[in-house]
Formats: structure tokens, sequence, C-alpha cells
């Protein structure tokens, strides 16, 4: 069924995902399918299938090898019942639950300004100035594994939301979504730093966890393309529920390197590894 307003595309990725996930795609030995065959599968064009099989290649979903075929990424299968966080996705939250085959749901705890205090340095904003703090969880099928904190200067949203924002407007859900409709800026990277936590008595509450549980705590930026902070983010995910998954590509070195070349890389490494983050 075409749904309006979602990117067609981003419909049969999401097809795609569940059929993967039921078992009833992938053929023996891990191959999806030929294009031809997917394209009259979903009934969209072989234009479509590329776009959506190169999506899926980027995310780390699938394996495309040129003259055999697409393959799924057997990382995909091997944390069953868990979201899988894609490092180099920046997707919402809740789209990530989706992406992973369960049902998605985000409760606005609150929504409310103040001044920015700690989060002025990673905003590059006067502490005095005035923030939007949004806190919310996200539910996997019901289930609470997702509490986040978003932080947006004031000055950025559209005067005629600004009520709507403190009173848990639903574009919330998205941090995305929010910078995009009420703020008219747009996200085009960010960076995030990810960390081992243990769930304090206000997280163990808020996400049915039990206190002095392992959590992913994923601190981050959001910027725009002139590199002006748009968003500050907090979030803590619960360790049972989610799984955090990358594909890395080996880089070729094309000259060779010399020994003193090498450690003095070391040595670079070792100094910006004890150096201090943003925080």
């Amino acid at each position: 069924m075409v749904r309006k307003n979602v990117p067609l595309a981003h419909q049969v990725i999401l097809e795609i995902l569940d059929h993967i996930d039921a078992g009833d795609l992938v053929r023996d030995g891990g191959s999806l399918p030929s294009e031809p065959d997917l394209s009259q599968r979903f009934d969209v064009s072989r234009a479509t299938i590329r776009d959506v099989l190169t999506r899926l290649e980027h995310a780390g979903i699938v394996i495309r090898r040129h003259g055999i075929g697409t393959y799924v990424n057997r990382l995909v299968t091997s944390h069953p019942g868990t979201v899988q966080y894609w490092l180099d996705e920046t997707a919402s939250f809740a789209n990530l639950i989706r992406g992973s085959g369960h049902r998605a749901e985000c409760h606005i705890l609150a929504s409310t300004t103040q001044m920015a205090g700690s989060y002025a340095a990673p905003l590059a904003i006067s502490s005095q100035a005035q923030v939007l703090s949004a806190e919310k969880v996200f539910c996997s099928d019901g289930i609470p594994i997702i509490h986040c904190l978003n932080v947006v200067p004031l000055e950025y949203i559209d005067p005629i939301y600004r009520e709507a924002a403190t009173s848990g407007d639903e574009c919330l859900e998205s941090i995305y979504r929010f910078l995009e409709l009420q703020c008219h800026r747009k996200v085009a990277y960010q960076e995030s730093q990810v960390f081992v936590a243990l769930a304090d008595e206000r997280l163990a509450e808020s996400l049915n966890y039990p206190v002095g549980g392992g959590l992913f705590r994923l601190e981050e930026v959001g910027y725009s393309a002139e590199m002006v902070p748009l968003f500050y983010g907090l979030n803590h995910l619960r360790g049972d529920a989610v799984s955090f998954l990358q594909v890395r590509r080996p880089t070729i070195t094309i000259n060779s390197v010399s020994p003193a070349e090498a450690a003095a890389s070391r040595t670079c490494d070792a100094e910006l590894a004890r150096s201090p983050g943003w925080q």
C-alpha cells in the first residue's frame, strides 16, 4: 500500500526489512532476489530498487557483489529481538525502531524553556541564552528502551511555533523533523560519542529497567552545513534492547609508510586519545 508523504524508496526499504526479518525473502546462502524480481514483487521500477539497494548497502544491511548478487549482511540476523542502531545512520529513534521491525511509540515527558547553563558549550551559545529542552521516551512494541533529551536554542524556533513546542508538539518525536518544520534549519551532520553508563533511579523508572542496569550513553551535537550547532542530544539506550552495528572497510595505502612516520602517527593518535572532548 502506497502511503502519502512517505518517499516510495523508504516504503520499499521498510517492506524489505520486514520480509528479511520474517525470513521469507532471503534465499539459501543469504542472497536476495534479483533486481527484476524485486521490482516485480514490490511493483516499483528497477531504478527505485537500485536506489533502495544502494541505501541498504550504505547502511550495511546488504552486501552487493558485482556480477554475483545481493546478500543480507549476517550481522543483521545475529542480534534477534533488538533494535539495531547503525553507527553511520542519523535516522530518528522512532524510524530506527520501525526499521528493525518493531512498533514504535514516543512519549514526550516534558518540554520546557530554560537558560542554557551547561548546554551552552556544545551549542556555542551564552549560558544565559534560552533553550527548549524536550525529554522523551521511545518504546519498542510497548517496552521503553530509549530515554532522550534534546536541547535547541530558543532563538532558532519560529516564534509562531514556540507555544506549541513547549506544549509537547508531536513534531518533537523527531529532532530532525522539528528543526526542519519549526526552525527552518536542516541537520547536515552530527558528532556522537558513545559511553557505557548505569541506570540511576530516574532513568530506571523512565525505562522500566533495574537500577544499575547497563545502558549505552549517546551524547551528540547536530550541525548545519555551515557548522553551526543546531541541537544537543543526550540519550540513554537499554543495553538489553539496543545493539550497535557498523560495517568497516579497510583503507588502501598507496604509498609505503616509513617506520619513523608510523611512530609519529602512533604518537599523534595517543595524544588525541588523551585530549578532552568538547564536553
